[in-house]
């Protein structure tokens, strides 16, 4: 779902079932920008605040389920602290999609069957691989 996302009408049409996820209640009690952003003016009274996402009103966050507003735990406080971290602007939600977007997306090579031939798609590159099998093939071999 990260790498080929579906939207609601293709995952209709391919029978499936979609579930809307309702917006979440979280409410913010201070705003990100006001959050202190040298580290050593962060007190523990943060961890009882509720911090807005920088990206809630963004539709694409929206679609990948910002939850709009976040919450610093206690050991969470403790690790940027130790690390001397700043305190995240973005909900866990929109930091994961962040990091996904920093990965290779998977790449998929045109490969062929060692018993029938059969021409499909694999993440092996050619020649990094002994034998490649079509699915009826594997089959067939395993059973």
């Amino acid at each position: 779902q990260e790498f080929f996302p579906l939207h609601e009408p293709e995952v209709l049409k391919r029978g499936y079932k979609w579930k809307t996820i309702e917006a979440k209640g979280n409410k913010a009690s201070i705003a990100s920008e006001n959050v202190p952003d040298p580290l050593s003016l962060v007190e523990d009274s943060i961890l009882n605040e509720t911090i807005a996402c920088t990206q809630a009103d963004d539709k694409e966050a929206q679609d990948r389920n910002c939850t709009r507003a976040f919450r610093i735990t206690q050991n969470e406080l403790f690790f940027y602290k130790r690390h001397d971290l700043p305190l995240p602007r973005l909900c866990p939600n929109c930091r994961h999609f962040k990091r996904t977007l920093r990965r290779n997306p998977p790449f998929f090579y045109e490969g062929s069957c060692s018993l029938c031939g059969e021409v499909f798609k694999t993440p092996y590159a050619p020649g990094t691989v002994g034998e490649l099998y079509c699915e009826k093939c594997y089959q067939q071999e395993v059973i």
